[in-house]
């Protein structure tokens, strides 16, 4: 019997990598797997599942616009880098506009805001001693006086509107 006659289906599936049926090659041909057209089917539906899963899968991981966050010691953070893109486009180079967390980083300082309010305060304070010690030596410049009452005055509301800011930062939670 030759071989010809028993593989027919591996010698057609295979002629393009078997142009000649040799003696030595008769046995290559013949180990390979012999499947039916169902069994192909199936094989092709499972891989199929296995690629939408994949895809699935893929999908869920990138659903929304990552980047990375800064947090600060006085317990503010800030959006940081961008870091992953989902799939979601819609005009050239925007994001989605929901920012998720991708990675934290913790900074050990104090946000721009903090420091501002600090500075709003120390300069108060040097405002207030300057006018108590101008009370104490006797009220011998009364219009510098004044115009240092008037500057606490300015420094508090200035110190109000910014912790105002830093409270509606701290509500508001993706913006």
């Amino acid at each position: 019997m030759d071989v010809v006659s028993k593989y027919p289906k591996v010698l057609s599936a295979s002629r393009h990598k078997y142009r000649q049926l040799s003696p030595e090659n008769a046995e290559e041909i013949s180990s390979t797997k012999q499947t039916t057209p169902k069994q192909n089917l199936k094989h092709r539906e499972n891989n199929k599942e296995e690629k939408e899963l994949k895809t699935d899968e893929e999908c869920f991981k990138v659903t929304m616009c990552f980047y990375s966050q800064k947090r600060f010691l006085c317990g503010d953070w800030a959006w940081g880098s961008f870091a992953a893109k989902c799939n979601h486009e819609y005009r050239m180079g925007e994001t989605c506009g929901m920012k998720l967390v991708h990675n934290t980083e913790n900074i050990q300082a104090i946000c721009k805001l903090c420091e501002k309010i600090q500075t709003k305060h120390r300069r108060r304070n040097t405002e207030v001693e300057r006018i108590n010690r101008w009370r104490r030596e006797g009220s011998v410049m009364k219009a510098s006086m004044e115009k240092s009452q008037a500057m606490v005055k300015d420094f508090e509301q200035e110190i109000s509107q910014l912790e105002h800011e830093r409270q509606l930062k701290q509500r508001s939670i993706g913006k």
